[in-house]
């Protein structure tokens, strides 16, 4: 397993956020998507990390299944 630090810039934002809650980087996608406000495609795996930047404390699940 390798921690890689993913970094967002959202509008509007001044402060920094360390956010500790498994990812994986299938979630990249519907994250990017849920920002943007587009609906995320059925199909597509992973989960959307919005709620855990906007939020605290946030949920930490595991995500091997």
């Amino acid at each position: 397993m390798i921690h890689i630090p993913l970094i967002f810039h959202m509008p509007n934002q001044h402060e920094g956020k360390a956010l500790m809650v498994n990812a994986e980087q299938i979630d990249i996608a519907p994250t990017l998507l849920d920002i943007l406000g587009l609906k995320i495609p059925a199909w597509m795996e992973g989960e959307s990390l919005k709620e855990a930047m906007e939020q605290s404390p946030v949920r930490n699940r595991p995500k091997f299944r």
